[in-house]
């Protein structure tokens, strides 16, 4: 796709409110970073972008609420059809953070939950909330926007909480087959599910809108952000990015959150209306060395 298509491209998102404000994701100011012969691959890049703006968003949450429900038929202790199962057995749980704050997605999916889905505010609990009302509640439902690595979802099924009751955290609620604990994410990795959640938990079921694989990992050579190259062109592509990614301020290759390729290594074009995930390239949103953000973190 070139410059000019592109820029059709996002005037025409913008107009149809798909992309925000040039201030809030400037493609223009973002191609001044490329040197003319790197432009192929930022046009690679945008042409991969994809921005979930709220109403996408509230939309795959629904969907992802709605694949639960259509999962727990094969449940036997939900009543048929699952949506007439009492309300009041039912808890959604945020995800929260390593160092839960204020500001984790979590809390503004409370309020997509209670706002768009019509969830009651008093079944939208924080895990420790969650865990005191287990002894009378045995369906527990995580939700959150995106679940690259998986380490959040981990951190809070695993943190130990000062409760009353058999189960100080979800690690071992988990584990009491009489509890059923789901998580319905918006968009998850492949990577996250079957490297990182399924292995130590698979009890829990998950039902994320939508499946991000390697094929969405920009930085491997058989992405397909680098359909139309010949595997040779692809090679030296992710080469090159790398170099365009050190120049940014992310030269590191230990998949940190420094690293050139996004946490884990993941190496995605996503991005959504409250933030873009580290597991995206960080060419996207870094201002190191005076590089010039499609997007800023929030």
């Amino acid at each position: 796709m070139s410059i000019a298509l592109i820029n059709e491209r996002t005037e025409h998102f913008r107009d149809f409110g798909v992309w925000p404000r040039q201030q809030d994701l400037n493609v223009e100011r973002w191609l001044e970073n490329f040197f003319e012969e790197e432009k192929y691959i930022a046009e690679k890049l945008l042409s991969s972008f994809t921005y979930f703006n709220r109403s996408m968003t509230d939309a795959l949450l629904r969907q992802a609420i709605q694949k639960f429900l259509t999962g727990k038929w094969e449940d036997s202790s939900f009543n048929k059809p699952p949506s007439s199962i009492r309300m009041d057995k039912v808890r959604f749980v945020i995800v929260e953070g390593e160092n839960p704050h204020v500001t984790d997605s979590g809390n503004l999916f409370a309020r997509k939950l209670r706002d768009a889905i019509r969830i009651p505010e008093s079944l939208i609990l924080r895990p420790q909330q969650a865990l005191f009302d287990a002894a009378s509640v045995k369906h527990f439902i995580f939700v959150d926007d995106f679940t690259g690595s998986g380490n959040q979802f981990l951190d809070t099924i695993e943190r130990q909480h000062n409760v009353t009751g058999p189960h100080q955290s979800f690690k071992t609620l988990v584990k009491d087959r009489t509890y059923s604990v789901s998580y319905c994410p918006c968009v998850m990795t492949s990577y996250s599910i079957y490297d990182r959640i399924l292995p130590y938990y698979p009890e829990i079921s998950l039902y994320p809108a939508h499946i991000l694989s390697e094929k969405h990992n920009a930085t491997l050579s058989n992405s397909r952000i680098w359909d139309g190259l010949s595997p040779t062109q692809a090679t030296d592509a992710v080469s090159a990015l790398k170099l365009i990614s050190a120049r940014a301020g992310y030269p590191l290759d230990d998949k940190s959150e420094d690293a050139w390729h996004g946490f884990h290594g993941l190496g995605l074009t996503v991005a959504f209306e409250h933030g873009i995930p580290d597991a995206s390239l960080p060419i996207f949103f870094s201002e190191r060395n005076g590089w010039k953000p499609l997007m800023r973190r929030s």
